[in-house]
């Protein structure tokens, strides 16, 4: 049941009434997370959940303090993704957060770039289009468009009918992201693939 709470407290399903209640409140919020982090400090989602308190702090705080804020943030981020490598959510929010705030990727606990997160993820799921996805829009974000679109086209296109979870949301975001770059590149061979994916 504790580890159903963490669940609906980070993720927001909606399945557990009282959750909700305890969600519009920042003080018991707080103080749900914190007890549930110290008797479950094992549970992946726990960890996430205190890493989003110390993000969601950082800006309340005077610089000296946002900077340990802004470490132990990393730092439960690292833990949320050693206690569960699968998780692709805490590594996706983990880059985010590196690649928000640069300076934490210096320190030897952390020691780890947004680029990485993402191509872990990927290569723990190739067959995920989304992991690709992510990866190829933050080589974008940095000026590497062309890696990008050659991830998408030799990636993630040929699992693109892969059906899985939240398969038509993702598809249809990947068909627009290389139709829109196959397109202006003009790569007809490219396009041809797409239509004869979707076929």
């Amino acid at each position: 049941m504790l580890d159903a709470i963490s669940e609906e407290l980070v993720f927001h399903h909606g399945a557990i009434p009282v959750v909700r209640d305890i969600r519009q409140d920042p003080v018991r919020y707080y103080e749900t997370i914190v007890v549930l982090s110290t008797l479950r400090s094992n549970k992946s989602a726990n960890r996430i959940a205190m890493a989003t308190l110390y993000r969601q702090s950082i800006d309340r705080f005077p610089a000296d303090q946002r900077y340990s804020l802004g470490l132990a943030t990393s730092f439960e981020y690292k833990a949320g993704l050693e206690l569960n490598q699968w998780h692709d959510r805490v590594r996706e929010y983990f880059a985010d957060f590196l690649e928000a705030n640069p300076e934490y990727q210096q320190f030897p606990e952390v020691n780890i770039t947004p680029e990485a997160l993402y191509r872990e993820g990927a290569r723990l799921t190739p067959v995920y289009i989304e992991a690709w996805m992510r990866l190829a829009f933050y080589l974008e974000r940095r000026g590497r468009e062309n890696e990008a679109y050659r991830l998408l086209v030799d990636e993630a296109l040929p699992w693109m009918n892969l059906q899985h979870g939240d398969y038509h949301r993702t598809r249809n975001a990947f068909m627009k992201a290389l139709l829109s770059r196959a397109m202006a590149r003009n790569d007809t061979d490219v396009l041809n693939r797409l239509l004869d994916t979707i076929g």
